[in-house]
């Protein structure tokens, strides 16, 4: 066995389960810890047509997306760092139903703040590789931003 190796085996053990999955700043969640977390936001956002996420660098976003994702649901990641008419018009353009993150003033969709500590058991079907599973918008340079429609087997 070479050394290269031993990392690939250690993540395939037992233990895999509890030890660290992601890590933002010096926060991490386990795989297990993410499965359920992503479980609980999947439950409250299941049927939506899009979910809007405030895309920080954060927990809270990485489970908001997986959330969404395993609930079929796209996903429109808003720059927290767009102002009020960008931000707009993503939210209006996207057709998103929901608002994942910290309420927002000028967000006028219902918010839905993103609790990592939330647990849930509950499985979703997985939808089709060709549906969307999100929708990221352009820079905008030649005009107002536009939606690209990125499918499930894209990402």
């Amino acid at each position: 066995m070479t050394d290269d190796t031993r990392p690939l085996l250690a993540a395939l053990s037992p233990d895999a389960e509890d030890r660290p999955a992601v890590r933002v700043g010096d926060r991490a969640l386990s795989r297990s810890e993410l499965t359920a977390a992503a479980a609980a936001v999947a439950d409250r956002v299941a049927g939506a047509s899009a979910v809007a996420i405030d895309a920080t660098a954060s927990l809270e976003t990485i489970v908001a997306v997986t959330g969404c994702l395993t609930a079929g649901v796209p996903v429109v990641p808003v720059p927290p760092d767009s102002g009020p008419a960008e931000r707009g018009h993503i939210l209006t353009d996207s057709r998103a139903q929901l608002w994942l993150g910290d309420p927002r003033e000028d967000v006028a969709l219902e918010t839905v703040p993103v609790d990592i500590t939330a647990r849930s058991g509950s499985t979703h079907r997985e939808p089709a590789a060709d549906r969307t599973a999100m929708i990221m918008y352009t820079s905008g340079t030649t005009g107002a931003p536009k939606g690209v429609l990125l499918s499930r087997s894209a990402v």
